[in-house]
């Protein structure tokens, strides 16, 4: 039977924790947000800053048709967005022992480099990672090859991108190799939006979560990486496979032969491979016809030129162990893969009113 809490309007009452977190960028490598007792519940939040639409009904009835966990609609319409977001992801984590927190909302046009707000974002969700919370986030609505800048801000959030009734990036979403990582269904009644694709993946990783409670955050990505389909897409003059999910088929965390073939795609390439050559070498090295020796041959032997480059460096941080160690990262290691790396350039994307004059404002958000 499915449980349900009420939706809650919270306002401008932070906790001392969410403002310490909030206001200081706290490290999330050093001092993770506390641990808070395990309800035996998935809990998944929608954090909502919508007013005079329906938006936030929308995106918690998206997660509630696709699964049982509770779900939460934390009304925050009344809150100044880019300067409390950070505090409030914490909370939301706190007030409703959350295990999965969707944000389906862009941010402004400030360059990431040069906000504090957008790097106490990033500081929260990585707080958020450590202590095995996801936050799923809009890739926003203005057609761009990237995402919003708080969404790019961090590496460790899932953002996601909206798809059309024909399966391809919508025409209305951002869309990019490396700051989007999923894409989903973007309609919801008559409406269209990387709001109403959120949703859907949130749900998905909380079904994830429900069906293995003890998994890490690494297991949950890798499987939500086992039950997306990967398309190539030729959009916006770029040329790029996406990882498109629309249901949970796998729950048992498993390094296979896919996992580490597209590990290898990741690692040597620097791009997804297409469903259709993926197959091709999962069934060849199954089959004993070739190894992972041969499927490295491949990579040096062959022109992925044409591509347009990029994979979300959580995936890279994963595919290290994946394809060399063949096992899965723990968390600690991700973290500490992408400490290290040379981050490049983030995207910031300013929200482009004439792309949403296109439709009705509560349709297309």
């Amino acid at each position: 039977m499915k449980v349900k809490k009420p939706t809650i309007n919270r306002g401008l009452g932070l906790t001392p924790l969410a403002l310490t977190l909030g206001a200081c960028g706290s490290d999330s490598r050093n001092s993770p947000v506390v641990s808070i007792p395990d309800d035996g519940v998935t809990t998944v939040v929608v954090l909502d800053f919508f007013t005079n639409t329906n938006h936030g009904e929308n995106v918690a009835a998206i997660v509630e048709t696709i699964t049982d966990v509770v779900v939460v609609r934390d009304d925050r319409s009344d809150t100044l967005l880019s300067s409390a977001t950070p505090g409030l992801l914490i909370e939301a984590y706190t007030s409703n022992e959350a295990e999965v927190i969707n944000t389906s909302f862009v941010v402004g046009n400030a360059p990431v480099q040069t906000s504090i707000s957008y790097n106490e974002y990033s500081s929260a969700v990585g707080d958020l990672y450590a202590s095995g919370v996801f936050v799923v986030a809009a890739a926003g609505n203005n057609g761009s090859f990237g995402a919003s800048p708080f969404q790019v801000s961090s590496d460790l959030n899932v953002v996601v991108g909206a798809l059309d009734a024909s399966g391809d990036i919508a025409f209305y979403s951002n869309y990019h190799p490396t700051a989007v990582d999923f894409y989903a269904d973007g309609s919801y009644g008559t409406g269209l939006g990387t709001s109403y694709a959120s949703p859907r993946v949130a749900a998905y990783i909380a079904e994830l979560i429900e069906a293995n409670p003890d998994y890490t955050m690494s297991e949950i990505r890798t499987l939500l990486e086992l039950n997306s389909d990967y398309v190539l897409q030729e959009h916006g003059g770029h040329k790029f496979v996406i990882q498109t999910i629309d249901g949970i088929d796998i729950t048992e965390h498993v390094i296979n032969s896919r996992v580490i073939v597209e590990a290898g795609f990741e690692l040597f390439e620097n791009i997804n491979p297409e469903q259709a050559i993926l197959d091709e070498w999962i069934s060849k090295i199954d089959a004993g016809v070739n190894d992972y020796i041969d499927l490295k041959q491949y990579f040096d032997d062959t022109d992925f030129t044409g591509y347009t480059y990029g994979v979300a460096a959580v995936e890279l941080a994963q595919a290290q162990y994946h394809w060399y160690e063949h096992r899965e990262s723990t968390d600690a290691e991700v973290t500490a893969y992408l400490d290290s790396m040379d981050r490049p350039t983030v995207i910031a994307v300013a929200l482009d009113t004439s792309v949403i004059a296109l439709g009705n404002f509560d349709q297309i958000i």
